[in-house]
């Protein structure tokens, strides 16, 4: 089995590098458990059960922590850059209807983060991009002051 735990250890290692979606990784740590029970002399049934429940444990717990991690790492978009930004609403926000604001010579749709009405000339600021849509939320005076 110690050779049947290496070849599994070398193919998925090989399959995370061609693939880079972070589960055949987990796999491997799997494979990498079953090499140490394997070189312990215990049973093979008991070394397929731990390498099946490392790997599924290591999938469920770790592989959604590590991409997150990968992800920080991507440089920003210049969408990203308008998040944070204090615009001022140039088509009203309403219960049944999307308002607009314009930012850097673009008209977008925008909701309210709270789902309340937001009047024309009303500042906003924004708070995070769904789809086509920009999520905003309504400055109050103090913030108003601060930006002028």
């Amino acid at each position: 089995m110690i050779y049947v735990w290496l070849g599994v250890f070398a193919v998925c290692v090989i399959l995370e590098f061609i693939t880079m979606e972070l589960v055949s990784i987990w796999l491997a740590v799997g494979a990498l458990v079953g090499l140490i029970f394997a070189l312990c002399g215990v049973m093979m049934e008991i070394q397929i059960a731990v390498v099946a429940v490392v790997s599924i444990v290591c999938i469920l717990a770790l592989r959604k922590v590590f991409l997150k991690l990968l992800n920080k790492s991507k440089d920003k978009t210049n969408l990203d850059l308008i998040v944070g930004s204090k615009v001022k609403v140039i088509k009203p926000i309403t219960k049944d209807e999307l308002g607009s604001v314009k930012v850097n010579g673009i008209v977008w749709s925008i909701k309210s983060i709270d789902d309340k009405t937001i009047k024309q000339d009303s500042m906003v600021e924004i708070v995070r991009i769904e789809g086509n849509k920009l999520i905003v939320k309504k400055l109050d005076n103090k913030e108003k002051l601060e930006k002028e």
